[in-house]
């Protein structure tokens, strides 16, 4: 029997445990993942009645960060975990909103499908369940097997992470492209390891015999060097779409401020944003052919009534869709929420002006 030596052992028994750290490092972040382009999952949970064309060509849609289900303080030092009934009852409350406010199509942010913090549940099932809006497009953009986050203490980890964006709808769905933007190059690569992907969600809707393809985003939070960058390759995007002659909304939490705001920083919620020098909206109001269903000037006279962020006291604007300038903004409002979310609903009615045969 041949005897390893000490100083091989050694060697051996380091590389095992090195090893084993390695795997579950990476098994703990979701292994490798890269920013790029994927293709996302399309869905018919068949719960919901699709609805007939309607001649009159109008069409509500709504943006939601829904913060899962968890309210203010979803993250960071504010976070608490909500019991499992507290969170079932929450998500209800949520679709009940989403139904009531008869919405054909909704942009979800932060909603997750498979977490531990939110009990495991496929929050996206059970509000295609509740909206009757059975057609839905999947955006994974947060996996992980475990997320120890928030550090301390322990029981409050995230813990396995299945989380992201999701388009649901009245009417089918075929293309889900989902491109994935990178992370803050500032941000140590562990953290960056572990943290979601911002991302930009392309989905193509069947209205009828037209089509509508939605935009769907959560641009970057707290670096805004990422926000600038991701806001530009959200207009390269959408020039994609120059030469469409149908409808293209896009929406979502932009995670900046209107230019015109009142206020830029300081805000008594906590948060330490800052949006002073942030050229995001510029960049985002560059894009020629739509407009904000929120008119600047309507802004500009009761800021105030289109705040979306924080939901329990709301101070600024976070949350924004662009439609063409060809589409009529019949109504437009934030829904009130209580503390479902930490963010307010966008809701727009929309009426297409011009009308084509044989789609857009």
């Amino acid at each position: 029997m041949k005897l390893i030596k000490p100083k091989k052992k050694v060697v051996i028994v380091f590389f095992i445990i090195l090893s084993g750290l390695v795997f579950l490092f990476l098994w703990a972040c979701g292994g490798i993942q890269l920013p790029g382009i994927i293709k996302g999952q399309v869905y018919d949970f068949g719960t919901g009645h699709q609805s007939k064309f309607q001649t009159n060509n109008k069409i509500i849609i709504l943006t939601w960060n829904i913060a899962y289900a968890h309210g203010f303080g979803s993250e960071g030092k504010r976070y608490i975990p909500q019991n499992a009934e507290e969170m079932s009852n929450r998500i209800k409350r949520i679709g009940d909103i989403i139904r009531n406010s008869r919405a054909d199509v909704v942009l979800l942010q932060e909603i997750d499908f498979d977490s531990h913090r939110s009990h495991n549940v496929d929050q996206l099932r059970k509000l295609s369940c509740i909206t009757g809006l059975r057609y839905a497009a999947r955006a994974v953009t947060w996996k992980a097997g475990y997320v120890p986050f928030p550090y301390w203490p322990p029981n409050h980890h995230f813990g396995a992470m299945c989380s992201g964006g999701v388009v649901l709808s009245r009417y089918p769905i075929t293309i889900n492209h989902v491109t994935l933007h990178p992370k803050p190059k500032k941000n140590p690569w562990w953290y960056n390891a572990f943290s979601l992907f911002r991302y930009t969600q392309e989905v193509k809707i069947h209205w009828g015999k037209k089509i509508i393809w939605v935009i769907n985003n959560h641009l970057e939070s707290f670096n805004q060097i990422n926000r600038v960058k991701q806001a530009n390759a959200l207009v390269e995007i959408v020039g994609n779409y120059t030469n469409f002659a149908g409808m293209v909304i896009v929406g979502g939490d932009m995670n900046t401020i209107p230019p015109e705001a009142t206020v830029h920083h300081g805000y008594p919620d906590g948060t330490g944003d800052d949006y002073r020098g942030d050229t995001t909206m510029y960049i985002l109001r560059s894009m020629s052919k739509f407009k904000e269903v929120v008119k600047k000037e309507s802004c500009q006279k009761n800021e105030s009534a289109f705040f979306t962020f924080p939901a329990h006291a709301p101070n600024r604007r976070l949350d924004y869709l662009f439609v063409p300038k060809n589409v009529l903004v019949k109504d437009v409002r934030m829904i009130s929420t209580g503390d479902l979310s930490d963010h307010l609903p966008v809701r727009a009615e929309l009426i297409w002006l011009k009308v084509i045969k044989e789609g857009f």
